[in-house]
């Protein structure tokens, strides 16, 4: 069939981008991901004059990059909101009819962004809340199959300053892509114009949806092949391909400026292991146990118990902030712990009396949220950080030789997809590695975020939390492991290996489960007189 071979050609092509975007999505690699999916973004769009030229966005600072990226949104939604009031408008004269409460509240939205002037400044300008709710909707609906419409613009519908930020966080939250971004962000920071807060929000979001033109044609894939058929290539038979060296350098400022709010980072939390354990027997941890592990590794000084919470509980939040937070507002110290642990959280968890009346439950209720947060436990020179490295390395060498251009695209494609399948092995225990990991993190917080309900509940009814019979039940050796493995192997010896260590886990959970229950029967009958 004629067109055949450029038409497989394409659809492999298209199957390779696929594949190193899920490539670096699943093993977190942010740098390298953003790089990837915004290489054929348009900085162009961010000049302001005829005289100046995509290079002169290297020299500006990020608060001014941050503003024109705003400035181009609030354009665009200008641009809508005139046609709106301009059809609304001709509707009126031509038929004179009652406008509908709904009608009449868009046009009270379009008005809003119509009236807005140029922003140039991010302390001043920010302040009502126009601005951040044209930039929210903007990016809301780049990417509907209606395009940009007044209707996302429903914060707008509040006129109260102080309640339109509180609707404003929620909404920005949303779109925000990591824990820290949206923990960070507070309703006081858009009323007051904190740039020190509102400047890593903005990074943040464009980092993951700047919603500027593509630069590159429509439907070109990684092979160099457009999606009808056609080769992608230039008169002298390369790869079609623009170089974005600007856009490349606003990335990094970017980048920068978002600081711990850019990316979610694959963890590694294998450093919490004790001797002999391996990754999965974290999940059958107790929570409470897993959290203090993981603030004792943190801190790498004398080990904190649950008890010393209510005697050193102020210094020890203000040591975690300083480890896994001290990018929150440089400001914030230990002398206002309050406002600079709120930054850190989902939801106010530390207060004052807390601290002062030496709570200790609550204090870990706060270390677990914490947890949830900011983790901060990167993979550094670690099993897990050879599979990230190799799976970032090889991304990156082949994406490098298809835009380096020297090599015919049609040869250069096959040889790319020979080494693919020569490197499939070590590419596969990459994978498994990097997910496995990924599945701990994610047992881990549903397994902590449990733990972080019932501390609070059990405050609410006024039974505080105590990790005391955690304690004793962690130090009791229910049985040794040899032994119970010898045990489960006689009665299950037609099971493999994996379902003996299962079985094992298992059994471990229903003692530990119950051990409260003989501790109650020994109590019980410890104080029986005897007949």
């Amino acid at each position: 069939v004629q067109g055949a071979p450029a038409l497989v050609k394409s659809l492999l092509g298209m199957t390779l981008t696929r594949l190193f975007t899920d490539l670096l999505d699943t093993a977190q690699i942010g740098p390298s991901y953003t790089r990837w999916r915004l290489g054929n973004q348009e900085p162009s769009v961010l000049l302001t004059s005829e005289e100046e030229h995509a290079e002169w966005l290297e020299t500006l600072s990020h608060e001014a990059l941050l503003l024109r990226w705003v400035n181009y949104h609030v354009l665009q939604f200008k641009i809508v909101a005139s046609e709106v009031l301009e059809s609304s408008g001709t509707s009126r004269s031509q038929e004179e009819a009652h406008i509908s409460r709904d009608a009449a509240r868009l046009r009270d939205r379009c008005k809003y962004v119509r009236s807005l002037q140029r922003l140039v400044n991010i302390h001043e300008d920010f302040k009502d809340g126009v601005a951040l709710a044209t930039l929210f909707a903007s990016i809301a609906t780049s990417n509907c199959q209606g395009g940009q419409s007044p209707a996302a613009l429903w914060v707008l519908d509040e006129c109260d300053t102080d309640a339109r930020a509180v609707k404003l966080c929620g909404a920005l939250r949303s779109l925000l892509p990591t824990h820290p971004a949206r923990c960070m962000l507070k309703p006081t920071d858009i009323t007051k114009g904190n740039v020190a807060v509102l400047a890593p929000m903005l990074a943040a979001l464009f980092l993951h949806n700047p919603g500027l033109p593509g630069s590159r044609r429509d439907g070109c894939d990684y092979a160099g092949v457009n999606h009808d058929g056609a080769d992608g290539l230039d008169a002298k038979g390369v790869t079609w391909h623009v170089e974005q060296p600007t856009m490349n350098h606003i990335i990094s400022v970017m980048e920068h400026t978002a600081n711990e709010c850019a990316y979610n980072s694959i963890q590694d939390f294998t450093p919490l292991l004790s001797d002999g354990d391996l990754l999965p027997d974290l999940v059958s941890l107790d929570a409470g146990e897993l959290v203090l592990r993981w603030l004792n590794y943190k801190l790498d000084g004398d080990r904190v118990s649950f008890g010393d919470l209510t005697t050193r509980g102020t210094r020890v939040v203000a040591e975690m902030l300083k480890k896994v937070a001290n990018d929150v507002e440089p400001g914030h110290s230990s002398n206002n712990l309050i406002a600079w642990a709120s930054r850190c959280c989902s939801f106010p968890i530390l207060t004052r009396e807390a601290l002062q009346e030496g709570q200790p439950d609550m204090i870990l209720a706060f270390l677990a949220s914490l947890f949830l947060c900011r983790p901060q436990m990167e993979a550094v020179d670690s099993a897990l950080s050879k599979h990230v490295d190799l799976i970032e390395a090889t991304v990156m060498e082949f994406t490098g030789e298809r835009e380096d251009g020297s090599q015919e695209a049609s040869s250069l494609f096959s040889r790319q997809c020979s080494r693919l399948l020569e490197r499939r092995d070590k590419f596969d225990q990459a994978l498994d590695g990097v997910r496995a990991a990924r599945d701990v993190h994610s047992a881990l917080q549903r397994k902590v975020s449990t733990f972080l309900v019932d501390l609070l509940a059990h405050r609410a009814r006024g039974l505080p939390y105590s990790m005391t019979g955690h304690d004793e039940e962690m130090r009791l050796q229910v049985l040794p492991r040899e032994r119970l493995r010898a045990i489960i192997e006689v009665e299950l010896q037609q099971h493999c290996d994996e379902a003996v260590c299962q079985d094992i886990l298992s059994l471990k959970d229903l003692l530990r489960k119950h051990i409260p229950v003989f501790n109650q029967i020994v109590e019980h009958y410890k104080c029986v007189p005897a007949e």
